[in-house]
């Protein structure tokens, strides 16, 4: 399987996209994955070589062209590891009380696992909402099983 894609400016971000690709691949019974992605030489780090070697035996990059350049990723390797979420927890107030509450990041994701300030704004707006009975009123879309949040860069 070939995979073209931009690649991101933040390393959390390559390296969730590379190991939810593979696992994808495994799951999927797929024979092999490669992965070019072009970027910007100026936001290009050896760490994201580092972090795709983590997934694939070998990592090399293009010749650039003008001020791009792509890091091309092949080889997948068996023993790469899963995709994981970083986890941390936020100390809150929850309906008067202060609470501990477990907060899950992936790459790319604004704040990654802490309570960022626009984060504890949208909890102290929902707090009351929960209190006067408000939330239960609302009828989902979708099944509320995950709340994905993704970020552009």
């Amino acid at each position: 399987m070939l995979v073209l894609m931009r690649l991101p400016k933040a390393v959390h971000a390559l390296e969730d996209r590379a190991r939810r690709l593979a696992e994808a691949v495994r799951v999927s019974g797929q024979s092999g994955l490669e992965i070019v992605a072009g970027g910007r030489v100026k936001h290009m780090t050896r760490a994201q070589n580092d972090v795709l070697a983590t997934v694939f035996g070998e990592v090399r990059a293009s010749r650039g062209i003008g001020k791009s350049r792509a890091l091309v990723a092949t080889e997948l390797r068996e023993e790469a590891p899963a995709p994981a979420a970083a986890e941390s927890t936020a100390r809150l107030t929850v309906r008067g009380q202060q609470r501990d509450l477990a907060l899950r990041g992936i790459g790319a994701v604004f704040g990654g696992a802490g309570a960022d300030a626009g984060s504890q704004l949208l909890l102290s707006a929902l707090d009351p909402a929960a209190a006067a009975g408000e939330l239960g009123t609302l009828t989902p879309r979708w099944p509320p099983h995950w709340i994905w949040a993704a970020g552009t860069g």
